[in-house]
């Protein structure tokens, strides 16, 4: 017999709900997670291991998050995990002046400012699905790297209980060791990117604490950087998209350098990276002001 809480969160306005929910339904792993204009709902596992099923919804008169949180069972410490979590998702913590403060002096960067005053970062659930998702997305598209991650979830992810069952919403993200021990035979990738994929998770079963933030998002990137399959993007994705590091820049990224074309040219990653130093120590925002306001070429 499952159990269920419901409880707020309340935002910092302004704050732009739905930017945030079109991002995360975009990219919902199919069996995990489905998404609309106005709330989310994931599987998940609570902090003792136990399967769980949560909604969030937008509130943008409160403004807030409402949550329903479903689990066979709901431990001590459950609902402080999860709200952890979902202020992660959803970008809860920022004041979005002093951002606007730094970048609003950059011209290319003020109007994408007025345009979106609510922008958030949309965040990854937990360490382990961060470095899976940012690997699946290695230079393929959103809709590809969606699709690849479904694939992961159908080979790998266990079977979420039947009274847990929310609509397409079915299975488990696959643990470390799940993805470590898999056939993924005809999974739809290069080999040698198949063979990184699973000895990262081999690394991560073995050594969880091994996606653990350093002090400085330098040493975090050196830190991921040393891992099987992880490069310079895929670090900063991370550290932007889990470890909530506000100055992670992923400067090779097509999005980024597509987004700051001037009459046809695009800047080099080098030339992205000169630009972006008036940007710090918010890089991480102007990147998603960026990407936001490239999203009609995803």
């Amino acid at each position: 017999m499952s159990r269920t809480l419901s409880y707020t969160l309340p935002v910092p306005a302004p704050y732009d709900g739905p930017q945030i929910l079109g991002h995360l339904a975009f990219r919902a792993l199919p069996g995990v997670e489905k998404g609309s204009a106005d709330h989310w709902c994931r599987s998940l596992r609570l902090p003792d291991g136990s399967p769980a099923v949560i909604t969030v919804r937008f509130d943008p008169l409160a403004p807030a998050l409402r949550i329903t949180l479903t689990g066979t069972a709901l431990p001590d410490g459950a609902e402080q995990a999860v709200t952890d979590a979902v202020s992660r998702v959803f970008d809860t913590a920022t004041d979005p002046r002093t951002i606007r403060a730094v970048l609003g002096r950059d011209p290319r960067l003020a109007p994408l400012i007025d345009r979106f005053p609510g922008l958030r970062i949309p965040g990854l659930w937990d360490p382990f699905e961060a470095v899976m998702r940012a690997m699946l997305g290695q230079q393929v598209t959103v809709r590809a790297a969606r699709t690849l991650g479904g694939r992961l979830v159908e080979r790998c992810g266990d079977d979420l209980p039947e009274d847990l069952h929310c609509g397409s919403i079915t299975r488990l993200f696959p643990t470390p060791a799940a993805v470590a021990t898999a056939t993924l035979e005809s999974f739809g990738m290069p080999g040698r990117r198949i063979a990184a994929l699973q000895a990262l998770a081999a690394r991560v079963a073995d050594d969880p604490a091994c996606l653990h933030p350093a002090p400085t998002l330098e040493e975090t990137s050196a830190r991921l950087c040393a891992l099987p399959g992880i490069g310079p993007w895929t670090a900063h994705y991370v550290a932007l998209r889990y470890h909530r590091f506000a100055d992670a820049f992923p400067a090779a990224d097509i999005g980024l350098l597509r987004a700051m074309e001037d009459n046809g040219a695009r800047p080099s990653p080098a030339a992205l990276t000169a630009r972006a130093e008036g940007w710090r120590p918010w890089r991480a925002y102007a990147a998603q002001l960026l990407w936001t306001s490239d999203a009609g070429s995803l």
